[in-house]
């Protein structure tokens, strides 16, 4: 009888856990739209586009190839959008 609960209470914060990541998901902007605005913002070659974590929020972090030869990483938070050069 204790199993069946702890089961059917299992069932439902997993079934709202998932529900509530796919709101999030549709909050977030693509890798595509993520290297767009860095290439828009700094022109030159996309080198390597990663998924990465910092200070608990998710980014995307993109190098690029810089007209001079310098590369620089540009992080794109994938939630707003905001980009902060590393």
């Amino acid at each position: 009888m204790i199993k069946r609960g702890i089961l059917q209470l299992f069932l439902l914060v997993l079934i709202s856990v998932g529900s509530s990541s796919l709101v999030a998901f549709e909050n977030t902007i693509t890798k595509k739209e993520a290297v767009a605005k860095v290439v828009s913002e700094y022109p030159g070659k996309v080198l390597r586009t990663a998924t990465v974590q910092r200070q608990g929020k998710q980014f995307y972090q993109v190098r690029v190839l810089m007209p001079d030869g310098r590369i620089i990483n540009v992080l794109v938070d994938t939630e707003t959008g905001r980009l902060r050069k590393q």
